[in-house]
């Protein structure tokens, strides 16, 4: 049957926040704007297999999910063992000509994790090459979202307004930019782990 896709949101984390981007430039390649998504949620987003970026090295000591050192071989078997690919758009979506997006993106990271620049680039380029309403979060360890009837009360006054804005301008896109601190690779994943974690889930879900 026929779906709507602007009643779809893509979600993906690391390596599947990788393909959700891959997805949506193909789909972007093929001039096919009118099927991208109503949203992406993209939880520190794998987008360049070369690694080869400055967030590899500095971040390895704090990040206690990822290593350059492992991750380089997966992501060399996922090209295929062609070192050559590691670069290639098809693989590596932060190479691809095509960030023109119909959507709205939420990128979610740490500033202490070794996919902190691939996340970084990704954020630089989809502002240059659409008109976004960008929204950036930093935000302290432990200090990110608070749990409990507070919590929820402002989220949802938050929610209410945010959907207010949209009904208002429906042709906006919103472009979100939340960075934690001392949190690991994919933090959001790890809900009942990390008070921030369960504050990202829970805001998602009520978005969503």
């Amino acid at each position: 049957c026929k779906r709507n896709p602007k009643n779809i949101i893509f979600m993906g984390d690391s390596a599947g926040g990788g393909l959700c981007t891959l997805v949506i430039q193909k789909l972007s390649l093929l001039r096919l704007h009118q099927l991208h998504p109503l949203g992406l949620v993209l939880y520190s987003p794998f987008v360049d297999l070369a690694m080869d970026t400055e967030s590899w090295i500095e971040c390895q000591w704090h990040d206690l999910i990822v290593h350059k050192g492992y991750v380089s071989r997966s992501g060399l078997i996922a090209a295929g063992n062609n070192e050559q690919n590691l670069r290639s758009p098809f693989f590596s979506a932060i190479y691809a000509s095509q960030y023109k997006v119909d959507c709205h993106v939420a990128i979610f990271v740490s500033k202490h994790e070794c996919l902190l620049d691939d996340a970084q680039t990704l954020m630089q380029k989809l502002q240059t090459n659409n008109a976004f309403e960008v929204k950036e979060c930093r935000c302290q360890s432990h200090n990110y979202h608070m749990i409990g009837p507070e919590r929820n009360t402002n989220t949802k006054k938050a929610l209410n307004e945010a959907r207010v804005e949209l009904e208002t301008s429906r042709h906006g896109k919103e472009l979100v930019y939340h960075l934690a601190s001392w949190m690991p690779h994919a933090y959001p994943i790890f809900a009942s782990a990390f008070p921030e974690a369960d504050g990202v889930l829970v805001e998602v879900l009520e978005t969503v």
